[in-house]
């Protein structure tokens, strides 16, 4: 579902206000999540979302000069932020999968070049504060999850054209030599 948040398909009202504790407690750590998608998100980005419950929603997002935007719509990129965090705060844990892609092309395939980052999410409430952890997977966690199949545990083969960055910047290629980053002229853009 891309950039699409959850319609609501008649639940209860119990289940309703379950779903909403964020408005009666403040949080701690959300717009750290946020800066951290929109950092790394230079034209456009995939962010797919997994919760506790094993539930997963896609978003697309996009920068337009120093505005980014989550969803396909502006009612999207108004709703993503409580729907997310709703989501986040009831479920307690959500992994977050970034696809970023770049303005630079694979020599080999000519598709353009995605950083692929990962992030584990934890939230725990301390008296009327919700406090979330975020936490980055490094560059060689990211590439054994992605090129790993979940049932056998057997490696696939890697996907043309993708990099995985962890934290500080490191990310290698599929090789697991370290890369410069793509999508940067330096590190100071």
């Amino acid at each position: 579902m891309k950039g699409n948040p959850s319609k609501d398909t008649g639940r209860s009202n119990d289940k309703k206000s379950e779903e909403q504790p964020f408005r009666r407690r403040s949080i701690e750590g959300f717009d750290q999540i946020i800066n951290e998608l929109s950092t790394h998100t230079r034209t456009s980005s995939i962010a797919t979302f997994v919760f506790g419950d094993n539930s997963t929603e896609t978003w697309d997002i996009n920068r337009k000069n120093t505005k980014v935007s989550f969803g396909t719509t502006p009612e999207h990129d108004l709703a993503f932020k409580p729907h997310i965090l709703a989501k986040l705060v009831n479920r307690k844990t959500m992994a977050i999968s970034l696809r970023s892609f770049t303005e630079v092309r694979d020599r080999e395939t000519n598709l353009p070049i995605k950083e692929l980052r990962a992030y584990y999410i934890t939230s725990r409430i301390t008296g009327d504060h919700v406090v979330l952890d975020m936490h980055m997977l490094s560059a060689e966690d990211v590439y054994e999850a992605q090129n790993t199949d979940s049932v056998s545990g057997k490696p696939i083969e890697h996907e043309k054209a993708v990099i995985y960055c962890g934290p500080d910047y490191f990310c290698i290629d599929a090789e697991k030599k370290p890369v410069i980053m793509v999508g940067f002229k330096n590190r100071s853009q």
